[in-house]
């Protein structure tokens, strides 16, 4: 039996097959590249697409954009008063704005399925939003405004545990910006090769765009959802990265470094903020301290 899930994920397949012209080897309309494409799935995919090469499933008609004007920020609003609306709300959005020809066609494709299937959401957003970001800088602001009010309703300390529950969900946004800076970094690396000795590195339009993005992120409230998460490492590092860039500001993230060296049980981190703090400490900061 067909489940909803199955059919768009039938027409997802067909659609993509489609758009890049993947054939089997061998077969009457198969090009060098599509049979490439083909040998590269396992055969276990090969099975599963097979039947779709020549399937009559098609997408609806129409340019498939919503002409429902979105509030923004959505999360919190009416449109999105679940993790998985405002997921599928804000995701949908991005999607009816990319302006380039493949990207929307391939996309468009995947928006019955992200309407259904929060995982598949959940995993292609960092896709979509890298090709958001390369694409324009018109769109830079909405999407930092998004990414904001998320972090901002994680920041609230007064909310119930039910809604915690909700939310926490929503830390999934951590691993789509980890996921952004390891883009970044692995494009940098990418475009400086070669280039050693050459005048200072120039990235690229698309690295740049992307790059200008993560730096309007501040650190410090990702060190403190990251903290939040339990996921320690990545807490230091970002809070690390926010003393660097702000020096001035060390005394007031102390505690909160100390904090984080207890979780990950490093006792020589807790000493040495211990000795460079000039106030005497709190209670609370000496409990701390001797854990």
């Amino acid at each position: 039996m067909f489940t909803p899930q199955s059919q768009n994920s039938s027409v997802l397949s067909s659609e993509v097959t489609r758009l890049y012209g993947i054939r089997e080897s061998g077969s009457r309309e198969a090009t060098p590249i599509s049979s490439q494409a083909w040998e590269k799935l396992c055969y276990h995919l090969q099975e599963i697409i097979y039947p779709l090469l020549t399937s009559k499933y098609m997408l609806s008609t129409g340019n498939n954009r919503s002409s429902v004007t979105l509030p923004s920020p959505i999360f919190g609003s009416d449109k999105a008063k679940t993790f998985q609306q405002w997921l599928t709300s804000w995701e949908c959005s991005l999607v009816d704005l990319l302006q380039g020809e493949r990207a929307s066609q391939v996309f468009s494709a995947c928006k019955p399925i992200l309407c259904r299937d929060t995982t598949t959401a959940i995993y292609l957003l960092p896709s979509i939003l890298i090709c958001m970001l390369c694409e324009t800088s018109d769109h830079h602001q909405q999407i930092t405004t998004q990414v904001l009010s998320v972090m901002n309703q994680l920041q609230e300390k007064d909310k119930d545990e039910a809604a915690l529950s909700i939310i926490s969900i929503e830390i999934k946004q951590l691993a789509v910006l980890d996921y952004l800076s390891k883009w970044a970094q692995k494009k940098r690396q990418a475009e400086s090769q070669g280039k050693k000795g050459r005048p200072a590195f120039v990235p690229s339009t698309q690295l740049h765009q992307v790059m200008s993005f993560l730096e309007k992120i501040p650190a410090d409230i990702l060190a403190h959802i990251s903290y939040k998460s339990h996921a320690y490492s990545p807490a230091l590092m970002h809070i690390e990265a926010y003393i660097k860039d702000n020096p001035l500001q060390v005394k007031e993230h102390l505690c909160f470094l100390q904090c984080i060296y207890v979780s990950l049980d490093e006792p020589d981190g807790v000493a040495g903020v211990a000795a460079v703090r000039q106030d005497e400490p709190t209670l609370d900061q000496q409990v701390i301290q001797y854990l």
